[in-house]
């Protein structure tokens, strides 16, 4: 359905298919390099004597490659592509998104060019040196700008849209600001003093504050929408077997355990005209009934 007033939106779509290609590419190179070390463990000769080519040093540019080459191109292409047809509006800086593709891309040569001349932290999956991972930083907090800009006025649309009274709308948007502003200044100092004191992992860890109650919950809700449908399907099975007997009570006879289950199925897939049909059984049952009481 359409509406009159209804704009299409121009989505941004040159990075999304930017990030496309190069996940197809990346993942064919980190998957051959894959290979490459794959066949390494049965015939080591392949490293062909060159120091490049030794199964120490193309491993961590393997598991890179497909982590974070082949899975991080393919995280972007498709965050750029949802979040724009969620919110129905298409990006605001084209030229930061732009950034984040040549970034990323630059962030991904580098360690294809560092990794295998042995420059590394000597940590799993984490191989990469300060310079890069500096970049990596900066990449990432473009693109939190990025959605940043598309998230916020999209919240704020929903608040507006769903708060009609303008006194529960206020509330609305005060408890809004303040959660806005917390976060953002707690999120720093927080970051900082987790990073210091602990490790920046526990920036990530720290989001099972509110992750693991949240999975609780999606948990609850699906177990009591499971049991409501079991509990409908039960009323159905019991008003399927209530019609069979009265289909039993008019014809005259009883039906057999194979006529049964036809019957339940019949009256499961046929639902426009199962009330029809129980209200024409029912009043040739009534009407019988009153023609042999007259008699």
């Amino acid at each position: 359905m359409k509406f009159a007033n209804a704009q299409a939106t121009v989505y941004s779509d040159t990075v999304v298919r930017q990030f496309a290609i190069m996940t197809v590419v990346w993942g064919v190179v980190g998957m051959l390099v894959g290979v490459i070390i794959a066949a390494q463990l049965t015939w080591p000769a392949l490293n062909f004597g060159i120091p490049w080519l030794s199964y120490g040093r193309l491993r961590p540019l393997h598991t890179n490659a497909v982590i974070f080459a082949f899975g991080g191109c393919g995280l972007f292409a498709s965050a750029y592509y949802v979040v724009q047809r969620t919110c129905h509006v298409r990006l605001f800086a084209e030229k930061l998104a732009s950034f984040t593709f040549w970034g990323w891309q630059l962030v991904i040569l580098a360690a294809a060019i560092s990794l295998p001349l042995g420059y590394t932290q000597g940590k799993e999956y984490a191989e990469l040196e300060w310079p890069i991972d500096i970049l990596i930083t900066l990449v990432w907090v473009c693109l939190q700008g990025a959605f940043g800009a598309l998230l916020a006025p999209a919240a704020l649309s929903l608040l507006t849209t769903t708060f009609t009274n303008p006194e529960e709308r206020g509330k609305a948007f005060g408890i809004y600001g303040a959660i806005a502003g917390a976060g953002g200044a707690l999120g720093l100092l927080l970051g900082g003093i987790l990073t210091e004191y602990l490790s920046w992992r526990w920036c990530l860890w720290v989001n099972l504050i509110l992750a693991v109650p949240a999975a609780i919950a999606a948990i609850e809700q699906a177990v009591e929408a499971f049991g409501a449908a079991l509990t409908a399907l039960a009323h159905q099975h019991q008003r399927a077997l209530g019609e069979i007997s009265l289909m039993q009570s008019a014809e005259g006879h009883v039906e057999t355990s194979s006529d049964v289950a036809a019957g339940v199925f019949h009256w499961l897939t046929h639902i426009d005209h199962r009330d029809a049909l129980v209200g024409q059984l029912f009043s040739e049952v009534v009407g019988r009934n009153a023609s042999e009481g007259g008699h």
